[in-house]
């Protein structure tokens, strides 16, 4: 049972808690007729920017109890006390009240500084950032009280220059985990505990681009190729405009187990209300076999992408739908992804097998580390995989990197410390009988 909340602060670190169009479809042929070729559109790059709150712009160490307002600035970023300033005053702060089970050490941000504690409720503010340019993503991870509960959750939410409002989320109530808000020009985010709610805050997390951004999804575990267990893998991709101008999509070929720097890349025009499809798309669209991730850029309309990778099998298909992941939902330096539902039968005939998909959205070499449990929560140990620019890699049967056990309902974390890293993580679990699949996203 938990007791009424005070206004006192204590030195002992303690939680307190359109228009509708007719739609047409492009049918992609195997050999490619009457398709307008244009300029390539150069994607804008992304930068992605780590606060962690422990170190300054130069690398110096963050004294507990410094007031932050400024120390950013240099960045571009100020952060503010916003809303109520009764309780903690109007600084913001680095607090060393840091629980070991998320964030980094030493501190979190706060509007209370040392000895007071570091959890914050709308009662206590919000901790506003304040960017000079404008953001297309900001993350924060959060730490709820009581973990593990449904007691406390966060509220995060993103404006724009004149104050309006462009994004606002919430944390899974009890649950450790990194939120986000987005939007084309975010200038200012608050975060704080939701009403009485409380959480702590450690990790922000901004993405910016140089200009107007184009579409970009990335459709991971692209296939054309023979499989495990005599299965044959192929990829359909969709785009679909949405828009009410006509879009340029250019389709990019990101080949499995190299960097990408300069792809191979085909252009597409396609009306508003109109679809693109290409079934078995690395052989239509490119002539090639293998296995790639692909990467589907749109300048004007507004573009989605899709894709179902499938076992060709000769009684009929089984797929998986993929859907087009966003650089701005890849994993950040310093942000951690789960991975459920995985399993690896000791039995290559019976039950399943867990293949796992890497793919860095970074123009830089990365390191990403993949640790795996079982269920219960036991640590099995812990991969490391060097991924050049733009480079997808599939491990596959990943537990037998680590185990000739079975494993049933076990997940994976992984993450990367690589400054500037961006990347996606997914697992395929396959049935050993039937060569049916399952994609599950890192979420």
């Amino acid at each position: 049972m938990m007791l009424p909340k005070v206004p006192t602060r204590s030195a002992t670190y303690l939680e307190r808690g359109s228009v509708l169009k007719k739609s047409r479809i492009i049918i992609v042929a195997p050999i490619l007729m009457a398709v307008t070729l244009l300029a390539f559109p150069q994607e804008t790059p992304a930068q992605v920017v780590l606060i962690d709150f422990d170190t300054d712009p130069s690398g110096n160490p963050i004294a507990a109890g410094t007031v932050l307002t400024h120390v950013y600035s240099a960045m571009g970023i100020t952060l503010l006390h916003a809303g109520s300033s009764d309780l903690c005053g109007s600084q913001i702060f680095a607090n060393s009240n840091h629980p070991g089970d998320f964030g980094s050490n030493p501190n979190v941000v706060s509007t209370c500084g040392d000895p007071l504690a570091s959890d914050i409720s709308e009662a206590y503010g919000f901790v506003e950032v304040i960017l000079d340019s404008p953001a297309t993503s900001v993350c924060i991870e959060v730490r709820p009280d009581s973990p593990g509960t449904t007691d406390h959750w966060a509220v995060l939410r993103a404006y724009d220059s004149g104050g309006n409002p462009v994004d606002e989320t919430r944390s899974t109530p009890g649950v450790i985990e990194t939120i986000c808000v987005r939007g084309f020009r975010i200038s200012s985010a608050q975060f704080s505990g939701d009403g009485n709610h409380y959480a702590r805050f450690d990790n922000l997390g901004l993405i910016y681009h140089a200009g107007p951004k184009p579409t970009t999804a990335y459709i991971p575990g692209a296939a054309n190729l023979a499989g495990a267990g005599g299965t044959t893998w192929k990829t359909s991709l969709d785009v679909h405009n949405r828009g009410g101008f006509s879009a340029v999509a250019t389709v990019e070929l990101l080949e499995r187990d190299q960097g990408n720097p300069s792809p191979s890349a085909t252009h597409f025009t396609i009306a508003p209300g109109e679809s693109l499809h290409a079934d078995n798309a690395l052989q239509t669209v490119f002539g090639f076999n293998g296995a790639a991730t692909l990467r589907v850029t749109g300048t004007g309309g507004a573009l989605v992408a899709t894709s179902r990778t499938y076992n060709d099998d000769p009684s009929g298909t089984f797929g998986q739908f993929v859907a087009g992941a966003d650089p701005d939902d890849a994993i950040f330096p310093g942000q951690t992804a789960t991975i459920i539902g995985l399993s690896q039968s000791a039995n290559a005939h019976q039950g399943y097998r867990t293949n796992l998909g890497l793919v860095s959205a970074s123009e830089v070499p990365i390191s990403v580390y993949v640790e795996l449990f079982r269920a219960s929560g036991n640590s099995l140990g812990t991969l490391s995989y060097d991924l050049d620019p733009y480079e997808s890699i599939q491990i596959n049967k990943v537990y037998e990197e680590l185990t000739t056990d079975g494993v049933n309902s076990g997940y994976a974390v992984v993450w990367s410390t690589t400054a500037q890293s961006l990347f996606f993580a997914f697992a395929s679990v396959v049935d050993n009988s039937s060569g049916d699949g399952i994609y599950i996203p890192a979420g």
